[in-house]
């Protein structure tokens, strides 16, 4: 145990048999000081905080589910943060950063941002760099977001079945691509 916890140990004691003479309890020879505060929950209470896993009367109750925990709660926070206080959060340092004069020269400036400057949004769809995807355009009907041989494009089914041209992604598209072939070559054949 530490010596945090170790202290806490000996407040909390300390703080429950003064609660038991407070209450005028202590004429029960049965539970003792138990009945304030029983020791398993004191030994609940020194491991949470140890882990600054109660910061607050709710999450004193949440963790212990000490029915007393909204009537003493506060006396124990105090208590906790007397022997275990919250560590302190780093201080932010500041951000250096390069700006421009109006005579082009560059120095270095202070900011104390923590944030760096917000990029903008990009509307979905923009297209910006050598590196970014550009829509497909149907080579069939010149419309964009799909090719000729997609289902999308009603004049690229038409094209490549009468090219005799078939995908070849699944037996039954080839099979009914082979049958539209038959049929539009008969219809040609009789005119």
């Amino acid at each position: 145990m530490t010596t945090g916890g170790h202290n806490l140990r000996q407040e909390l004691l300390q703080w429950r048999d003064f609660k038991v003479l407070e209450e005028d309890l202590d004429g029960d020879n049965f539970f003792s000081s138990q009945i304030i505060m029983l020791n398993k929950i004191l030994d609940q209470i020194i491991d949470f905080a140890h882990y600054l896993k109660i910061i607050t009367t709710t999450t004193l109750f949440e963790q212990t589910h000490w029915c007393y925990a909204d009537l003493y709660g506060p006396e124990i926070l105090e208590i906790i943060k007397m022997c275990i206080p919250l560590p302190r959060p780093p201080s932010p340092k500041p951000v250096a950063s390069v700006s421009v004069s109006v005579l082009g020269s560059s120095s270095l400036v202070n900011q104390h941002s923590l944030a760096p400057n917000p990029q903008p949004i990009k509307a979905a769809g923009s297209v910006d760099g050598p590196s970014a995807k550009r829509p497909r355009k149907c080579s069939a009907c010149g419309n964009y977001g799909h090719i000729a041989s997609n289902k999308l494009c009603s004049n690229g089914w038409s094209i490549l079945s009468l090219t005799g041209q078939l995908r070849k992604s699944s037996a039954v598209e080839t099979h009914v691509s082979a049958l539209a072939l038959s049929f539009t070559k008969s219809v040609l054949v009789n005119l």
